[in-house]
């Protein structure tokens, strides 16, 4: 969309934002098109889950790990398939990796995004006209899921696991 929403984040990651999940996925099929070796990183099991069913139902059987496995994975590109609400928690487990760059990969209609209003940003987005399936990727979108997930910190007082973010969302914000 007139390379508004191209630009890269200078603190290595780069956030590619979808307003559905199912766009998400097909861009994951994207990605290893291009790059067979890619694995990708999911903080839920439920994510894991849906994204391996996903690419087997689509003729891929490429490399999904858990977030505990992954400094076990050795990759050019790791890609994580969603944000962990918590930042504290994303740093510990990108600070691990020998990479300079990480990326990950939303939809609007996740949980964490739907908690900050993401309805009023996808009518926005179709009102633009967006192509289906363009992804948003700009330091902007960056530093809004920073600040959206200090603000996560601020109301959550023990990390209970969950298997979905959908489910951690419920068990952990007050």
């Amino acid at each position: 969309m007139f390379g508004l929403f191209k630009k890269k984040d200078a603190s290595g990651i780069i956030n590619k934002v979808w307003v559905s999940k199912e766009q998400k996925w097909n861009g994951c099929l994207e990605i290893l098109k291009s790059k067979p070796e890619t694995i990708f990183v999911a903080w839920f099991e439920e994510t894991f889950t849906e994204l391996n069913r996903f690419l087997e139902q689509h003729g891929h059987t490429a490399k999904v790990v858990m977030y505990r496995q992954v400094s076990h994975a050795k990759a050019a590109d790791y890609i994580f398939v969603e944000h962990y609400p918590l930042l504290t928690k994303e740093e510990d487990v990108f600070g691990q990796l020998a990479t300079e760059k990480i990326t990950v990969l939303s939809s609007l209609d996740e949980p964490l995004f739907k908690h900050f209003g993401s309805d009023k940003i996808i009518d926005m987005i179709n009102k633009f006209g967006m192509n289906n399936g363009e992804a948003i990727e700009h330091a902007l979108i960056t530093s809004s899921i920073i600040k959206a997930q200090e603000k996560l910190v601020k109301q959550v007082l023990i990390d209970n696991t969950a298997r979905s973010q959908k489910e951690w969302m419920e068990k952990n914000v007050h």
